[in-house]
């Protein structure tokens, strides 16, 4: 079937070049008044004309020509172009439906992909019709090398717009469970590091891939601790989306999961500094996207019912014992500026929340 691939390309390639020398070559002429006898196409090329009513003829001396009657050569050269867009594009959606050329066809128009989005001049159309044939395949027979296809290139540095649009797309195109969660390590690494362009657009649509993904708990569990240990290091935007993705993630057969969550915050997230470390302009106010925030931990306690509310009642008397046991070590030491300084500030869950300072 590779064979079969190179030789539609070799075809497909042929008749673009043969659109080209058409639109500066002199075989193609227009004669009100012909008497060339007419002969049959001898190749692909020239039977497609002949689908287009331009007829294949020959002059007193057996030279070939294009009649084209009343038509003009620059609309000639436009119909055959749009109408061989619409042969490629219906040539590699077979090919990717196919068996036997799928990881073939899928690796090409990565690569083609791959080369668009380097290029200076405006080429988004473009690279989101190759992002739509890969994006909407019926079938897929072989998850991992797509997979492989796709984290072989760093896609972190691509353009930003086709990078995102990529990445959105993979919970489409890995089907497969147990590489979906391949796929997941893979996203979740990319939420710690860095990125030049755009880095807020690229980890939304991280994180919106990682919402539709298969994921190993431990896994997810792991990256839980470790983007909350570095939450100081994230735009202040992430928040909302980032606080989603860690309810939706959390074990459910785990004991005391989301109060365990909910202490990790405690200790890692102060708003304060997350605001502090924000470049540019917020599209949202401070008290918009804690709000935010507030609502989607609301709300995952709602629908959790009883259980949940246990959970948070669990945190809050953890954090209560802290509170007081802090107090009384510090007011143990007997120094003379504890009534001034006063029980020290502990940083429970409200406290992180405290955006009136």
């Amino acid at each position: 079937m590779c064979r079969e691939l190179v030789a539609v390309l070799v075809v497909c390639n042929f008749i673009k070049r043969a659109l080209y020398l058409l639109k500066d070559s002199a075989v193609v002429v227009h004669y009100d008044h012909d008497n060339g006898e007419v002969i049959a196409p001898s190749n692909q090329f020239e039977r497609m004309l002949q689908c287009e009513d331009i007829e294949v003829r020959s002059d007193e001396n057996y030279k070939k020509y294009m009649y084209i009657g009343s038509i003009t050569s620059k609309a000639l050269v436009t119909k055959l172009e749009t109408n061989m867009s619409v042969h490629q594009e219906s040539i590699f959606r077979v090919l990717l439906l196919c068996r036997s050329s799928q990881v073939k066809a899928f690796d090409l128009l990565m690569t083609q992909l791959q080369i668009l989005q380097k290029e200076s001049r405006n080429v988004s159309d473009l690279c989101q019709i190759c992002i739509a044939q890969i994006r909407f395949i019926d079938r897929v027979y072989y998850s991992r090398p797509l997979l492989c296809s796709i984290f072989e290139r760093d896609i972190l540095k691509w353009s930003p717009e086709i990078r995102n649009a990529l990445i959105s797309s993979i919970p489409e195109i890995i089907t497969d469970v147990s590489i979906q969660v391949e796929a997941a390590k893979e996203l979740q690494s990319f939420l710690l590091r860095d990125v030049e362009t755009d880095p807020v657009g690229c980890k939304l649509a991280v994180i919106s891939a990682l919402l539709l993904l298969n994921s190993d708990s431990g896994a997810a569990a792991k990256m839980q601790t470790r983007v909350l240990k570095s939450l100081s290091d994230f735009d202040l935007e992430l928040l909302p989306s980032l606080i989603e993705l860690f309810l939706r993630r959390l074990d459910n057969s785990t004991k005391d999961a989301f109060s365990d969550l909910l202490g990790q915050l405690s200790v890692h997230l102060q708003v304060d500094q997350l605001s502090l470390s924000r470049r540019g302009k917020l599209r949202y106010s401070l008290n918009e996207i804690v709000g935010e925030v507030f609502g989607k931990i609301t709300q995952f306690i709602v629908l959790g019912g009883e259980y949940r509310w246990r959970q948070v009642q669990k945190f809050l008397k953890t954090s209560a014992l802290s509170e007081k046991s802090g107090a009384d070590e510090f007011m143990s030491q007997g120094s003379d500026i504890v009534s001034s300084l006063g029980p020290p500030r502990v940083r429970n869950f409200l406290f992180c929340f405290d955006v009136s300072r």
